[in-house]
């Protein structure tokens, strides 16, 4: 209601509304029948046309945070042990967290390093902040 039409140019008329159902279908983009079995309910596979539509949207979403300023990060999957205790509850750790145990050959190092994989990527970036002072008065 608010976009006011500049011009128009050749015939322009709804030939029809596709949903996004009738989209993915069109493009053979994805199969919902594999990804159930393997994932359960809602489960599906993106697959040709979908994937690469997703990455350029990723790419175009990463492009306009770059241009406004944002530093763009790619977390790692895990954390050391001693590090995620600063930035997760204790209470996730037994129950929600996934722990690695990395053995370790070297003679000087006698202990194993413990990692955890990351829940979600707020737990990493929490950890790259953790030094920096804020001041949110301005």
């Amino acid at each position: 209601d608010f976009n006011k039409i500049e011009r128009i140019f050749g015939d322009c008329y709804i030939r029809k509304i596709y949903s996004h159902i009738d989209l993915i279908h069109m493009i053979d983009g994805h199969d919902s029948e594999r990804g159930a079995l393997i994932a359960g309910p809602r489960g599906y596979f993106m697959k040709g046309p979908a994937v690469f539509l997703e990455q350029a949207i990723i790419q175009l979403a990463l492009r306009v945070l770059n241009d406004k300023g944002f530093e763009i990060l790619y977390t790692p999957f895990f954390i050391r042990k001693e590090i995620m205790q600063e930035v997760a509850q204790l209470s996730q750790f037994d129950e929600e967290l996934y722990e690695v145990v990395c053995k370790n050959d070297k003679p000087d190092e006698p202990t194993d390093e413990v990692k955890y994989f990351i829940a979600t990527s707020e737990q990493a970036i929490a950890a790259f902040h953790r030094f920096v002072n804020v001041n949110l008065n301005p």
